[in-house]
């Protein structure tokens, strides 16, 4: 879970010859081609910054301003957007980093908020994102703001409140009440089997994780093996899981380039 942790974890599991499964990040760092036995299945930060960018100059919007977090997350969302906004020939009226302690939130939003933005994207993670949330509306409330599916945990969405109500979030996995697909009735079953009722985007994507796990041990057979498990991975392409559908591969690009937006109700509950 996360970028760092992910970063430091990963060369020591190729070193073992060790397979890496579904990795919670989208950072291009752990996307890299000759990172043969890793496998994510999330769509990048890079697809989701695409994706908001998309949305916001679809709608007309042109005017948008990018907070990111002083690490390299916050650094490669910021990179994905700017390249989102070249294609589309803008560029942000503003660009301002936050500390990870969110120290510097009320100062970094002040400096976004006199560049007059349309919109906000918001490549935070955590305290940042809710202290920058918070010190918007409490200067500009209303201002669409667009964050990244890291936003979109139960404690998040908890710690906002109120001044959740209107964020709109990128997610990399389908909404998980969407009964009508295949692969989110499965996920509800087993969920409500296990005795929980309560739905999230969260735990369908560890859903999701696993049954692609469970799919490469399938292929691998009897003898399993590192290698073996690598190698049964590398052979899933075009796999269904029941409305969505994941390749792997050789190299460390994503499975899946599903991104969807949500938006947090007033009630604080996601929607689509």
């Amino acid at each position: 879970f996360g970028t760092p942790n992910n970063e430091a974890l990963i060369p020591v599991a190729l070193k073992a010859g060790m397979p890496v499964l579904m990795p919670y990040t989208g950072a291009p760092s752990i996307r890299k081609p000759e990172y043969v036995s890793v496998f994510n299945l999330r769509a990048s930060y890079a697809d989701e910054a695409d994706k908001l960018i998309q949305h916001l100059t679809t709608i007309g919007f042109k005017r948008i301003g990018i907070a990111y977090q002083n690490n390299n997350f916050g650094k490669e969302v910021l990179l994905a957007a700017n390249a989102a906004l070249e294609q589309r020939k803008l560029k942000p009226v503003a660009a301002v980093s936050v500390e990870n302690n969110a120290s510097d939130a009320a100062s970094a939003t002040a400096t976004l908020l006199a560049s007059q933005p349309d919109a906000l994207v918001l490549g935070l993670a955590g305290k940042p994102t809710i202290e920058v949330i918070k010190s918007v509306n409490q200067s500009r409330k209303g201002l669409q703001m667009y964050a990244l599916s890291v936003l979109a945990t139960a404690g998040n969405l908890k710690a906002l409140g109120a001044d959740g109500t209107g964020v709109a979030i990128s997610q990399v996995v389908p909404f998980p009440n969407n009964n009508t697909m295949p692969l989110v009735r499965e996920y509800q079953q087993a969920m409500k089997a296990a005795g929980i009722n309560e739905f999230s985007h969260l735990s369908l994507e560890g859903y999701i994780n696993a049954k692609v796990a469970a799919e490469g041990l399938r292929r691998a057979g009897r003898t399993l093996t590192r290698d073996a498990m690598i190698t049964s991975m590398q052979s899933i392409k075009g796999f269904d899981l029941g409305g969505m559908e994941v390749s792997f591969g050789k190299g460390a690009a994503s499975a899946s380039r599903f991104v969807e937006l949500t938006v947090i109700s007033s009630q604080g509950r996601l929607v689509k």
